[in-house]
């Protein structure tokens, strides 16, 4: 036997008005043709009546408490957003709210969409892989530096002095006169390298105008060192690893870095080759390296 609806709209009315009248539950159910327990659960509820939910206050976060979670969250990857916010000595947070934040900041931005190519930028690609097309990509000294140092704004002053302390210094100088004659120096647009200090100073080092490779505009899909960052990158940050410092950063850089496979730098750098046919076929739009 199927159970039975609810009380219809019209049966509460009748409830109501037969219990004004006196009449027992039994009465009414007998007259409504229910059962009495549901007649006496709808007196029950309707006594009772709902009970209106308090709003517990919610414990606001400051910017200052914020920076501090993420300063605990990195150090502690693996403990409870309780133990995160208890080490932080921040109390009375709900744990709904604990764990928003927490994945908050765990969410990896998008990168952002290449800026489109207007007309002018993809005529100069195109000039660009014209003139490079049968150069030796082997020769090609390729460069993208990436320096963090608070203070310190990257000038064509101090893009200079950052080339003489490490690349001159500790590399180039090393080189034999033939190495240094066959050289090609590539370097993107950037403001502080393509300066007119920066050049002269590069010129006054060896590296003159037919030793320094030009560069087209927004492509840094041409620069088969942005592959090699991207390896790097997905090895200091395999398996979720967080780092507390710069140092701490700087020596897993390094250490990614000595542990590239020479047959991987080969492979980028033979890549080039195809890099210039594939901007030449899509008439100097993005290719996708």
């Amino acid at each position: 036997m199927g159970q039975k609806k609810d009380l219809t709209g019209s049966e509460k009315s009748k409830i109501v008005r037969y219990l004004a009248e006196g009449c027992s539950t039994l009465k009414i159910a007998k007259l409504l043709k229910r059962d009495h327990r549901t007649i006496k659960r709808f007196i029950q509820n309707s006594q009772q009546g709902r009970k209106t939910r308090v709003e517990k206050p919610r414990r606001k976060i400051t910017a200052h408490e914020l920076r501090k979670v993420k300063r605990a969250a990195a150090t502690m990857p693996l403990a409870t957003s309780l133990a995160i916010f208890q080490s932080c000595n921040i109390t009375g947070v709900l744990k709904s709210t604990r764990c928003a934040i927490l994945r908050d900041m765990a969410k990896v931005r998008k990168a952002e969409r290449r800026p489109p190519l207007n007309k002018t930028h993809k005529l100069k690609r195109q000039d660009w892989a014209n003139k490079y097309l049968k150069t030796d990509f082997s020769k090609v000294l390729w460069t993208d530096e990436m320096r963090v140092e608070v203070g310190v704004k990257l000038n064509s002053q101090s893009y200079c002095q950052f080339l003489e302390d490490t690349f001159f210094k500790q590399w180039y100088r090393k080189k034999s006169a033939s190495f240094k004659k066959n050289m090609i120096f590539m370097q993107d647009n950037a403001p502080s390298h393509a300066s007119k200090y920066s050049t002269a100073w590069l010129a006054r080092k060896g590296i003159k105008e037919g030793n320094l490779m030009t560069w087209p505009p927004c492509s840094p899909d041409l620069n088969p060192i942005e592959n090699l960052w991207s390896i790097i990158k997905c090895e200091i940050y395999k398996e979720g690893k967080q780092y507390t410092s710069l140092n701490s950063v700087w020596e897993a850089v390094v250490a990614a870095a000595r542990n590239v496979d020479g047959e991987q730098i080969k492979t980028l750098t033979e890549s080039m080759d195809g890099r210039l046919l594939s901007v030449l076929a899509k008439k100097g739009g993005y290719i996708g390296h």
